[in-house]
Parts: C-alpha cells; sequence; structure tokens
C-alpha cells in the first residue's frame, strides 16, 4: 500500500474510529489502523522537514567550502552531512516500525483466503516446463552477446595493430554475486556476468583479452606470480596467511573500463543488429514464450478471476485500500491490461534495449587515468613537437597497446614522466575496500582528489 492511498484516506474529514478489541475478560480500547497509520505518517513528515532542512544547509556549505581541509567549513560540513545520515537511519527505523505495524494489524483485521494463487498441477508442470525454456534461451542470448562483442573487441584491438585470441563465449556464464555486475578470474580463465549486458561483458572481455599469458598457454608464473591480466597482477602474499597483493589493480580497471566504454559506444547501434544475424532465431523464440506465458497468465486470470472479486467484495479492508470499488467488469479490464503491459515489456524489441543499458562505473579512478594521460601528452608534445590532440591520440593509444599486450614495460614512462612514486599511490586506492566496508567513502574519494592535485602539479 502506498502512502499516497494512505493520505488520499484520512482526507475523508470524518471521525477517527476507536476500535474494541476483546482480549481475555476484559475489553481492551486500542488505536485503530487508520489512526495508527496516520500517526507513523504524521512523524515521517515531520522528520523529512527536518532532513530537508539539513541537506539545504549542508549542500550551501558544500558550495562554499574549499578543498582546505583547514577550513572551518570543511568540518561544519561533515558534521551537517553525518546529521543527515543520522536522520536517515531514524527514518529507516521509523518506516520498518510502521510497516510492521501495519502488517500486524493486517492479520488481526483479516485472515484472507487467496483460491487464485492455486494453480492445478498441470499448469504448474507448464509454467515450470516454460521458465526452463526461457532460461535456456536467455543463456543462448549470453554467449551470442558475448561472441559479437568480442568481436567489436578484436575489430578495436586490430586497429590498432594488436591480434588478440581466444573464445570468451565458452568461458562466459552468470555469476550468483550481487555485488559485482561482472568479473573475469584469470585462475579459472572465465567470466561470470549478472545480466546481458554488452557494456559489462565488453568489459570483462577485455580482462580475458589482457591475459596473454593464459592467451599463450603459460599459466604457471612462478612461485610469486600467480596470475596476470593486462597491467594488474597478482602476487604471492609475502607472509603465510596474508592476502595475496593485487597489484597496479586501479589502474588496470580504469584502462579497462575507458576502453570498454570507447568501445562500447562506438558500436552500440550495430550490436543488437549483429545479434540477430549471429543467431537469427533468438527474436522469434523469445516472442514466442513471452506468448505463451501470457496466454498462461490470461487463462489463469479467466479461471480464478471471480473468486477474486468475491473476496475483494468480501473484504473491507482490501477493498478499501487495494480494490476502491471496482465493479467485476473494471477489475477484469484493469488485471488483464497489467498483464498485457507487462508481457509486452517483454518482447524482443523492447527487451533488448536492457543489453545496450551503459552501465558505468570506476569514474573516480578514471579520472586519475585522465590526468595520467594529459601529463603523458604534455610531455609527449615537446618530445615529438606535435600538437597536444595527437599527443593525446597517440599516448592513449599507446596505452591500449601496452594493455593489450601485457606489456608492462610501459609502465616505466609514467614513473619517469609522472612521477616514482604514481603508481603504487594508485594501487593503494581500492574501491573494494570501501564495498568491504574496510575504508569510509570520504578517505577513498580523499585519496583521489589528492593524488589528481599531485599528478597535476
Amino acid at each position: 500500500m502506498t502512502s499516497e492511498k494512505s493520505q488520499n484516506f484520512f482526507k475523508d474529514g470524518k471521525e477517527k474510529p476507536i476500535v474494541t478489541k476483546f482480549s481475555g475478560e476484559k475489553n481492551e480500547i486500542t488505536e485503530s489502523l487508520p489512526v495508527k497509520i496516520e500517526n507513523y505518517l504524521n512523524s515521517l513528515n515531520k522528520l523529512k522537514d527536518e532532513s530537508r532542512l539539513d541537506t539545504t544547509e549542508a549542500l550551501d556549505l558544500i558550495m562554499d567550502s574549499k578543498d582546505d581541509h583547514s577550513s572551518a567549513l570543511f568540518y561544519e560540513k561533515k558534521e551537517a552531512i553525518n546529521e543527515i545520515k543520522k536522520l536517515d537511519g531514524e527514518k529507516i527505523v521509523l518506516i520498518t516500525d510502521s510497516e510492521k505495524a501495519l502488517q500486524d494489524k493486517h492479520k488481526e483485521y483479516v485472515d484472507i483466503k487467496k483460491p487464485w494463487l492455486d494453480a492445478e498441477p498441470s499448469k504448474s508442470i507448464d509454467y515450470e516446463s516454460l521458465m526452463q525454456e526461457k532460461e535456456i534461451l536467455k543463456y543462448r542470448e549470453l554467449k551470442v552477446l558475448a561472441a559479437v562483442s568480442y568481436k567489436k573487441i578484436k575489430d578495436h584491438a586490430a586497429s590498432l595493430g594488436v591480434e588478440i585470441s581466444g573464445l570468451p563465449e565458452e568461458k562466459i556464464s552468470y555469476t550468483g554475486d550481487y555485488l559485482n555486475s561482472g568479473v573475469y578470474n584469470t585462475d579459472s580463465d572465465d567470466i561470470k556476468v549478472k545480466s546481458n549486458s554488452a557494456k559489462v561483458i565488453i568489459h570483462e572481455e577485455l580482462h580475458f583479452a589482457g591475459a596473454v599469458d593464459n592467451r599463450e598457454g603459460r599459466k604457471h608464473m612462478g612461485e610469486n606470480r600467480l596470475s596476470k591480466s593486462g597491467f594488474g597482477s597478482v602476487w604471492k602474499a609475502k607472509e603465510g596467511e596474508a592476502k595475496n597483493r593485487d597489484l597496479l589493480r586501479s589502474l588496470n580497471e580504469a584502462v579497462t573500463e575507458k576502453m570498454a566504454g570507447e568501445i562500447f559506444n562506438n558500436n552500440k547501434e550495430s550490436i543488437i543488429s549483429d545479434v540477430i544475424k549471429a543467431d537469427p532465431e533468438i527474436a522469434k523464440l523469445n516472442d514466442e514464450l513471452v506468448e505463451k506465458e501470457k496466454a498462461l497468465a490470461l487463462a489463469n486470470l479467466e479461471r480464478y478471476l471471480p473468486d477474486k472479486y468475491k473476496t475483494f467484495q468480501e473484504n473491507v479492508f482490501i477493498q478499501k485500500f487495494e480494490m476502491e470499488k471496482l465493479s467485476f467488469e473494471e477489475l477484469a479490464a484493469e488485471e488483464k491490461q497489467k498483464i498485457e503491459s507487462k508481457f509486452n515489456s517483454e518482447m524482443f524489441d523492447v527487451r533488448n534495449q536492457e543489453m545496450l543499458r551503459e552501465k558505468n562505473g570506476y569514474n573516480n579512478e578514471i579520472r586519475v587515468l585522465d590526468a595520467i594521460l594529459e601529463k603523458l601528452s604534455q610531455a609527449r608534445t615537446g618530445q615529438e613537437n606535435i600538437s597536444l590532440d595527437e599527443a593525446r591520440n597517440k599516448e592513449w593509444q599507446d596505452m591500449q597497446r601496452a594493455y593489450l599486450r601485457g606489456e608492462t614495460i610501459y609502465l616505466r614512462r609514467i614513473e619517469k614522466i609522472v612521477g616514482p612514486n604514481v603508481l603504487r599511490e594508485f594501487s593503494a586506492i581500492d574501491l573494494k575496500k570501501v564495498k568491504r566496508e574496510e575504508e569510509t567513502a570520504e578517505s577513498y574519494q580523499k585519496k583521489i582528489n589528492d593524488l589528481i592535485g599531485r599528478i597535476n602539479n
């Protein structure tokens, strides 16, 4: 139930009812459900107003504050932000309490039976079979999309004069990791993604392409270096139970994401058509399965709608808060429209846009990378007597070539021109630490800004 419906319910101006609840031998007067909900909504609105004032004050401070951490405004800003977080926490607690109170009262008011949720065994079997077909088709689509995406990477690499190998479509599958949209594992040489997103797949396939040692059959890197991809490498911990060292991860992810963004945007218009060319049956099979599932949903609706309507009619609580006194014909039309809308959005011509949804990551790391590239490009203009734009283009191309070939010798140029410790500092900045709550977002952001400041000076 939305808060909007609740508020509309309380606008009728009628006296709030008091409900008598019988418990044991004596009567107990309790607040009615509408009164209890209204009290919670009033408390929430008050808390929201307080939060808005603090938010406005914090934003004003942010606009006025400078990067100088010795400024008093810097610390006032932090205090304001902390206050907002505190209020947010209080709101979450209050909302949780409201939901619990609503659920408890709901149980007191009615025990609703929903016969339309029961399914006959034959229909259940049909539905399970249909879901299996959909999963198989989704997996087939993933494999085709992976092959198409890697062809785009190969073309990009060829434009740089680099030839890459491998068949990532044979190594790709779905992940159960809800924290990451995708991951490439250098040890097992496989890719796992959360969904059929071309941008995410291209990012992970670049890691796959950059694992030159794996492509050339050099699986064992010796006792110390365990795996390598692009500029990044994992080294065995120096001491017993310590974590293995993931060196140059931030630089590696920044280069990967920047390159993935360019490849994705340059090929965005052709990805879907190339998927259909590679597997012409995909769109047709998708739409056939959608139509089958829609037909099942409509058949179930026709079978159970009379019972559903009867239950709504007999139950005052549902009628008041959910049904809004619809006639049977109106309810039937509304339910059918919901089903039509749901399954129309799953037709291939609509759903395929999910493949093209742009998911950007490592934005701060790319800011550092761009600062490094700018410094290198400025040096190159003097070294080769070329324009800054031409130097930028050449520098980025050289970096991509080195990444795809696994040529870490290129990194010496960064150390020489940008600074001897810049890569070590960049490597120490790891977004994973924030996700694992080993470091605060504020600390991570400060490290990024400080490093960019030193590179630019």
